[in-house]
């Protein structure tokens, strides 16, 4: 329904649903949004990476949220005190 919209380019709006579906335990749907946004042009900010990784980890899985720790790293970017 978002992506009907057009909100999926709307970085605030993505990140929000990143952090929802993670806290609804849904992390597919959060790697699916945040590499959508990707292909739509969206540039992930710092709450983005912040939301996806923090959403592996509440969900349990360790391994992703490092890999795309390491991502974000490998861009150039660097760790906030919320990372």
């Amino acid at each position: 329904m978002i992506a009907k919209s057009g909100f999926e380019t709307d970085v605030s709006v993505c990140n929000a649903l990143i952090d929802m579906y993670a806290d609804l335990g849904k992390i597919e749907e959060s790697v699916f949004l945040f590499k959508r946004m990707r292909l739509e042009g969206v540039q992930p900010n710092d709450s983005t990476w912040n939301a996806i990784i923090a959403g592996h980890a509440t969900t349990g899985d360790s391994d992703g949220a490092f890999e795309y720790y390491s991502r974000m790293v490998k861009e150039g970017l660097t760790a906030d005190l919320v990372t």
